[in-house]
């Protein structure tokens, strides 16, 4: 199957037109002839417009090109070095990555580049510097009243630039309530609730002002429940951990498993 009757067989099956699935990413227009294969997306794109569908780019097989690999090569670079927090070297790949030639002019680079100059901010506790650069990223394909659509679609980079901005303070708290509903009404195998859900019951929970524990307690549940459904592992112990912080008794079962998270990382 070509990619374009991926993307439209993907995007019907969800309901969504095709104005609300490439908004900011590209024009109504230049997406139709996607869908009918009269044109192919580059392989960023690609990940975008199915990431806004709901799909896992990684779980659909398409061609990508000799740039767009070494591109990608070293994105894992970047994306390796950041959770190291080795802000110096991640300094070196994107002045890298700027200088690929498929990069230039690109919007999804572009947001790409800024999101990470904004990390090597945030690490370098330089916050508003960090909150400009991911105000400047996220601009670039999402509107702020981005929750004001009928329809809200997010890529995988735009849901996480958002969530930096929450944890800064740049949203309001109830916003993070308005994305907490919102992933709780997709699908289960929606890559946004497979990503995020978790991320932004957490983010709730460590900001909670004004909000009982017992309803952070039933959210860190709900939580609990869809990874137990759908048997994802990740991120399990820092729910059990938030659990715990909030009074919560854990199970004979969670308490092990927390035991054996801590033997891992020991």
């Amino acid at each position: 199957m070509k990619i374009g009757e991926v993307l439209e067989k993907e995007r019907n099956n969800r309901g969504l037109m095709k104005n609300e699935v490439c908004k900011g990413l590209c024009s109504p227009s230049t997406y139709g002839r996607y869908e009918n294969s009269q044109i192919e997306p580059n392989k960023f794109m690609i990940d975008a417009l199915l990431e806004r569908i709901g799909k896992n780019p990684e779980k659909i097989s398409y061609m990508a090109s000799a740039d767009e690999i070494d591109c990608v090569k070293i994105r894992f670079k970047i994306e390796k070095k950041l959770r190291e927090r080795r802000t110096d070297e991640v300094e070196q790949f994107i002045n890298q990555y700027k200088e690929l030639s498929i990069v230039y002019g690109n919007k999804l680079h572009l947001q790409y580049i800024l999101r990470t100059e904004a990390l090597i901010f945030l690490f370098s506790n330089k916050k508003s510097e960090a909150v400009n650069k991911l105000k400047e990223a996220l601009l670039i394909t999402k509107e702020l009243d981005f929750m004001s659509d009928n329809r809200p679609v997010f890529t995988v980079m735009e849901m996480e630039i958002i969530l930096y901005l929450c944890s800064n303070k740049f949203f309001d708290e109830e916003l993070l309530f308005e994305l907490y509903y919102y992933i709780t009404r997709l699908g289960d195998k929606n890559i946004l609730k497979l990503r995020f859900y978790d991320k932004v019951a957490l983010e709730i929970v460590n900001n909670k002002k004004g909000v009982e524990d017992r309803k952070l307690v039933l959210m860190l549940e709900d939580v609990l429940t869809y990874k137990r459904r759908i048997f994802q592992y990740v991120g399990v112990s820092e729910i059990l951990r938030s659990k715990k912080l909030l009074g919560e008794i854990l199970s004979c079962d969670e308490e092990k498993l927390l035991e054996i998270d801590k033997m891992i990382d020991i």
